[in-house]
């Protein structure tokens, strides 16, 4: 009876190890570790949002900012990609800032700007498992069967690598050329640039909610 209920403790300690780390690794996207908000700014409607992603590859600037503008646009903010204004060969925010606003032709009045700050890899341990194979019945020759057997499998403990990517995401005011919220975040193992601009696009939505910078459609 004490085997039989340690055995269960293994196997109810493996299966929710393995849940967990598999509900970690879908849920952990995107993480905001820090931000700044500009309190004095007072939000006027309506916003028209110009994005900008700084990375050197055109073809994942462009999926991004498509991405992020897809979002907006989705949340009821009027939002522009800078694809065809900005280029990836720009190498700084004042670059791009003055590029747009000498060619703002429109009503934007507010730059988002996103550029990479840091990828990271991170080396973890994963602990080793103990499960229980299913049950198993030999035949014997007499045509009986034995008693159920059953057999331990480990399964050892390994080591894997996490990619950690750091981003910063500035909010501008382009008629007032000043800095109204800046944000840092953290993705972990993001699989698809699509669905995490999606999930970036929330982030900053509510954050900007939040800090009064923009009104709510």
């Amino acid at each position: 009876m004490h085997n039989t209920t340690m055995i269960r403790n293994i196997i109810s300690q493996s299966i929710f190890i393995s849940v967990v780390s598999l509900f970690l690794s879908a849920c952990a996207n995107v993480a905001l570790v820090d931000e700044w908000a500009d309190p004095s700014y007072k939000a006027t409607s309506p916003q028209h949002l110009m994005i900008a992603v700084m990375n050197p590859k055109e073809n994942q600037k462009r999926i991004y900012e498509t991405a992020l503008v897809k979002a907006f646009n989705s949340f009821g903010i009027t939002a522009l990609s800078s694809y065809g204004i900005t280029t990836s060969k720009y190498e700084n925010e004042k670059e791009i800032f003055d590029t747009i606003q000498s060619t703002n032709t429109s009503s934007t009045n507010l730059l988002l700007i996103v550029r990479l700050v840091e990828i990271e890899k991170r080396t973890r341990h994963i602990p080793s498992a103990t499960y229980l194979s299913p049950i198993e019945f030999h035949h014997m020759r007499d045509h009986s069967y034995q008693h159920p057997s059953h057999y331990f499998i480990i399964q050892p403990g390994y080591n894997t690598t996490d990619i950690l990517v750091r981003l910063e995401s500035n909010l501008y005011s382009l008629r007032d050329k000043q800095l109204l919220w800046s944000g840092i975040t953290e993705s972990l193992n993001p699989r698809s640039l699509t669905k995490n601009a999606t999930t970036l696009a929330k982030l900053i939505y509510n954050r900007m909610i939040e800090n009064r910078l923009i009104n709510h459609p």
